[in-house]
């Protein structure tokens, strides 16, 4: 099997082994997040964001698993990830499916965090990150509709 190089990377071929002068497109960045879902595990995050060419891959079906000792503890929470057009540069949009009352999301699902507003974000941010904030977020209570430190 030919050696292939990591994502970003020229192979041995073409004589370089730096980073390309280019960074991934959106699309290349999804995929190789969706490749990481396959194999990471951290308490029960998973996406079916196995998708056909031709069929919209900016749009993920997530789930997660509720922390234990929260009352989200042995439920499956469903998430709706929306990536934009400048994604990784800003956050996806999130939508929590799992009809759920908790002061950080609202009554269409919406995730507010400083995180997933884009204050706290960084592009090298995946959506392993985002899954696992989540997580974290619905352990904390903030007064309704406010950006906590979160």
């Amino acid at each position: 099997m030919p050696y292939q190089a990591p994502f970003g990377f020229d192979t041995p071929s073409q004589g370089s082994t730096m980073p390309s002068p280019h960074p991934p497109t959106r699309a290349e960045r999804l995929e190789l997040e969706r490749q990481q879902m396959a194999v990471e595990v951290f308490g029960g995050p998973s996406t079916n964001a196995n998708y056909a060419e031709g069929i919209d891959m900016t749009n993920w079906l997530c789930q997660v698993w509720g922390l234990p000792g929260t009352e989200f503890e042995h439920h499956v929470i469903n998430i709706k990830l929306y990536f934009p057009d400048n994604y990784p540069h800003v956050p996806p949009i999130c939508q929590i499916l799992t009809p759920i009352t908790h002061s950080h999301v609202d009554d269409k699902g919406r995730v507010w965090s400083r995180l997933l507003s884009g204050a706290n974000w960084a592009s090298e941010m995946s959506v392993i990150v985002v899954l696992q904030h989540i997580r974290l977020i619905l352990q904390h209570q903030c007064p309704q509709n406010t950006l906590c430190a979160l």
